[in-house]
């Protein structure tokens, strides 16, 4: 019997008692999902640390995943045993996705300035926001007003 819903479930109830934001929530069990599929119908019982280490170098090395998308994987799984299985994770040896060295790319002041005179209204209010307070989208779209000190 395949008792991964069982763990979803169970996952999600101790996510939400920490009440960890509802994109974390879908990523820890999106990573918990594919780390038991990953190793098939194995028993949560039997998955051991050097199963998470086959797990996070396989994304590594074949899936080519960048060293955030592994660490967040690593952070669902420690999650999961800590929180749902409450077992212990010892330190586990996998190997490391690279780091990415490049610099993000940026507008320059012209370009931004550029984009702004083609908005208006709301649109323009919210790149402006973004771009001055450094707002994610989302961060942005769930401002209020009570959050603006004018």
């Amino acid at each position: 019997m395949h008792s991964v819903p069982k763990i979803l479930v169970a996952a999600r109830k101790e996510i939400r008692m920490r009440h960890l934001g509802y994109r974390t929530e879908k990523a820890y069990l999106d990573w918990i999902y594919r780390f038991f599929t990953f190793h098939g119908a194995i028993r949560q019982a039997d998955l051991t640390e050097p199963d998470v280490a086959t797990f996070l170098s396989f994304h590594a090395v074949n899936k080519q995943a960048s060293a955030s998308t592994q660490n967040q994987a690593l952070c669902a799984i420690r999650f999961l045993y800590r929180h749902v299985l409450k077992r212990s994770l010892d330190p586990v040896g996998f190997i490391k996705a690279e780091k990415d060295t490049s610099l993000p790319e940026v507008f320059l002041k012209e370009e931004v300035t550029r984009i702004l005179e083609k908005l208006k209204g709301e649109k323009w209010l919210m790149v402006s926001l973004m771009y001055g307070c450094g707002l994610s989208l989302n961060e942005c779209l769930s401002l209020r007003i009570r959050d603006i000190d004018i």
